[in-house]
């Protein structure tokens, strides 16, 4: 027998979490060495992990992504098995496994992802039927039914609908994306497309007509036909926005900042400054 191979005794001896992923000496010499990297951190992760708890490749719409231990490419881990993926992988290749077997993520979660995504999947144009249910019932309200406003809000947003105030009209694609801190404003006539997150911070404000913007399409037609994706827009505290704004996909905009009126904003705004125009530019910054 070879030197490097172990006995059946041994290998029956060896603990259940050391057998869940093979040594980077067993994997042999045509596998790439930085596999061998992902193997040697997936059996790390695993020896602090419950037998029956599988990790898996989230999206938290609540806080920034963590860093992974590996970073040249995304790795699905599993008790059972790691599946590498090359940044050159297609969205449609991305799948984790689950109970052995490969389990595909679902339109939502390339979605919230920012991968590539079918709009028409039915779990999504459900959802979007509901959001735009209860902004039809929002926007029938009249102003002494600000109870029945404040219980569709609370339905239809992810978080600070309890002090959210929004002047009808108001629309949006999904709400459960959008995520308001303490008594944000919005004027009428506001829209917010949601396919990624939308976070803003406490006691901002958004003047009439402004529009948030996640979604994106893809520059070739024929995969713009069936696909689209979307990147999250980040707005922090006490900024003021005002009417008439268009706010694109992946922008943040600093706390405290102001952006005037009929502004397209499509790049990052720092904090504490007064940007404006088309493209959307700092002016000055706000020293009072």
């Amino acid at each position: 027998m070879h030197a490097a191979q172990s006995s059946p005794a041994s290998a029956s001896a060896q603990p259940a979490a050391e057998r869940r992923f093979p040594s980077a000496a067993a994997i042999g010499p045509h596998l790439h060495r930085h596999h061998a990297a992902q193997l040697h951190a997936c059996r790390a992760v695993q020896r602090s992990l419950p037998l029956v708890a599988p990790v898996a490749d989230t999206y938290n719409p609540l806080s920034r992504p963590a860093k992974r231990a590996v970073q040249f490419n995304k790795v699905y881990l599993t008790p059972c098995r790691a599946v590498p993926l090359t940044s050159a992988a297609s969205a449609s290749d991305k799948r984790c496994t689950l109970g052995g077997k490969d389990v595909m993520p679902t339109e939502r979660e390339k979605m919230l992802a920012g991968d590539l995504y079918n709009p028409l999947d039915p779990e999504l144009v459900r959802a979007r039927e509901r959001a735009r249910d209860l902004c039809q019932t929002l926007n029938n309200t009249r102003e002494s039914q600000q109870q029945e406003r404040r219980s569709v809000l609370i339905e239809l947003l992810a978080s600070g609908a309890d002090t959210v105030w929004i002047q009808p009209p108001f629309y949006c694609d999904y709400g459960t994306n959008i995520h308001l801190g303490t008594r944000v404003f919005f004027n009428f006539n506001c829209i917010v497309l949601d396919v990624c997150e939308v976070k803003i911070g406490d006691y901002t404000l958004f003047g009439s007509g402004v529009q948030i913007l996640t979604p994106l399409h893809p520059n070739n037609a024929a995969l713009r036909r069936q696909q689209e994706f979307g990147k999250p827009i980040e707005i922090g505290a006490d900024v003021w926005v005002g009417s008439g704004t268009l706010i694109l996909a992946g922008v943040r905009i600093g706390s405290r900042s102001v952006i005037g009126a009929g502004s397209i904003v499509t790049r990052d705004i720092p904090a504490d400054v007064f940007a404006a125009g088309n493209p959307c530019r700092v002016i000055r910054e706000i020293a009072d």
